[in-house]
């Protein structure tokens, strides 16, 4: 009995030493594609908690930690993630930053950030949209000879400790596996022979390798990633037509220059090409594009076969389809019976074994139809929430009231208590919002999460944004529409309800009441300020 209670102790003390151990981390170079450069970091931190849970399902991480649950608020200032993202451009030293990070014309899209191993960081770029690639660095510096001399002291030191640092992929490439090595400006263009005199320039480095070098099939592809972005004020072409003749610009400048080893390239490109909307059967005026519909399901924390989201302004579908392929199950919903049924929209007349309207994209696409699609008004709630909520997410584009109208139906009940729909009645922007979050609020479960597309002018400003004592602000990312017309992917997070009961004063009860939104702002009064028509003021509706 006494031998027993020594080895639990043992035992106890081994699990103790092993929580204790900080969890080792892969510092990488994300590199963005040159799109929607408002949600990028947002988006980026989604998919690395949704990547997380999935590994903390599976069991857990070699490192011997848990991940964080799925629920784990991923804010920018506290960094729950531990991601440490930082711009590359900071990394170098003082004197070699001759530029500020803002002042790229593209905006930064090589950030450092820190993962906790290889395999991570591979499902991060498969799932993400905005990321271009994933790459360790082997070499970073302002021109290609600092890169070099950093790439070079990287893999010619001999000590334990620098190999122990080194990741799997760089320990294979050190032992002989084989590699390719290629070229890949950003900012301008480079001709096939300029890449050959690239690659000569680090020639101390790949000959410290002694695996053969593979173009076909190779175990590792290595990169030479030059940022030579232009900054604002400077021709972006190496030759301008004037007059009829061409005036030599000089070539930008050279940023900053990488030797990295490529880890995993997303699959985004390869999916927005295939929902890509001139392809789709039935799209309308509104219908969102293909690449935001599926950022909106990432930056939701849509996980494949778990996930029961609604979009209560789901017009043709876009949201619903983008949610279906991240393996969602979906119910849509739309006040407008005609955009569910596809009537007065250009679509092909439906064969006899074919579904019309928004089904058609489903089998379009061989995607598994929503589990329904309704017509309802959201001001009269047609939903009966359980307590403690049945949504993991609710994912929608509210209307803005220029394309399509904001409005309610008012329902009028007979004798027989059947009801009879009157008429359409115009709503101000912000009822529509206050309704929406109140039922999100009642609907939501614990960490569930509300991720609606918020028009504005350009005069925003985050106080603005509409509360919720039953929420947290998530993200507010931007995209730029127009010059005056601007819209901010709003993410907010729904507290857990035990949490809401121990932290009130009053009566326990979860159901929370009351949306802080207010009546005049930046996304007040839209369809007024952008078409310039009085006329559309919503001061003079009732709410």
């Amino acid at each position: 009995m006494h031998g027993l209670r020594q080895r639990r102790r043992r035992r106890r003390v081994r699990r103790s030493a092993r929580a204790s151990v900080p969890a080792r981390v892969m510092r990488v170079l994300l590199v963005f594609r040159g799109v929607f450069p408002g949600l990028r970091i947002d988006e980026f931190r989604a998919v690395v908690q949704l990547v997380r849970a999935e590994l903390a399902a599976e069991g857990p991480t070699e490192l011997g930690t848990e991940a964080p649950s799925a629920g784990t608020v991923a804010g920018h200032k506290d960094d729950p993630l531990h991601l440490g993202l930082t711009t590359s451009v900071q990394s170098l030293p003082p004197s070699a930053q001759f530029r500020t990070p803002g002042d790229s014309l593209h905006g930064d899209v090589f950030y450092f950030c820190e993962l906790r191993s290889e395999r991570e960081a591979r499902l991060v770029a498969q799932r993400a949209f905005l990321l271009k690639a994933v790459y360790e660095v082997i070499g970073h510096g302002n021109s290609y000879e600092s890169a070099c001399d950093a790439a070079v002291r990287t893999v010619s030191s001999d000590s334990a400790r620098q190999a122990a640092s080194w990741s799997d992929g760089m320990q294979e490439l050190m032992k002989g596996a084989s590699f390719r090595i290629d070229v890949q400006a950003f900012g301008r263009s480079v001709k096939q022979e300029q890449k050959a005199g690239l690659m000569a320039r680090f020639a101390p480095v790949l000959l410290q390798f002694p695996g053969k070098v593979n173009l076909k099939s190779p175990q590792h592809r290595l990169m030479i990633l030059e940022d030579a972005f232009p900054v604002a004020g400077h021709q972006q072409h190496s030759q301008l037509a004037l007059n009829g003749e061409h005036l030599s610009v000089p070539e930008p400048d050279i940023r900053q220059v990488f030797l990295a080893r490529l880890i995993g390239e997303t699959q985004g490109g390869i999916l927005s090409k295939k929902f890509r909307l001139p392809d789709r059967q039935y799209v309308g005026t509104t219908s969102m594009d293909a690449e935001l519909a599926f950022i909106m399901a990432n930056v939701a924390l849509v996980r494949p076969g778990r996930s029961l989201i609604l979009d209560p302004f789901c017009g043709t579908g876009s949201i619903l389809i983008s949610a279906v392929a991240s393996g969602a199950h979906c119910i849509g919903a739309d006040i407008d019976p005609r955009v569910l049924r596809g009537y007065g929209y250009n679509q092909p007349e439906p064969q006899s074994h074919t579904s019309s309207g928004i089904l058609s994209n489903f089998e379009q696409y061989g995607l598994e139809r929503p589990a329904g699609i309704l017509r309802g008004d959201l001001v009269h709630s047609y939903w009966q929430s359980p307590c403690g909520g049945w949504l993991d997410a609710i994912i929608t584009d509210p209307p803005y009231g220029i394309r399509e109208s904001i409005r309610t139906v008012d329902v009028e009940k007979t004798n027989d208590l059947q009801c009879k729909h009157v008429q359409h009645r115009r709503l101000r922007a912000s009822d529509t919002l206050r309704v929406l979050i109140e039922f999100a609020a009642d609907s939501l479960v614990d960490n569930g999460r509300l991720v609606f597309w918020l028009a504005c002018t350009a005069d925003f400003v985050p106080e603005e944004l509409p509360q919720h004592t039953a929420f947290r602000m998530v993200s507010y990312g931007e995209q730029q529409l127009t010059m005056r017309m601007h819209r901010r992917l709003v993410v907010m997070e729904r507290l857990p309800r035990a949490r809401l009961r121990a932290e009130s004063s009053g009566p326990q009860d979860t159901r929370v009441q009351g949306a802080q939104v207010p009546d005049s702002g930046s996304f007040s009064n839209l369809s007024a300020k952008i078409l310039r028509q009085p006329w559309r003021c919503e001061t003079r509706l009732v709410p």
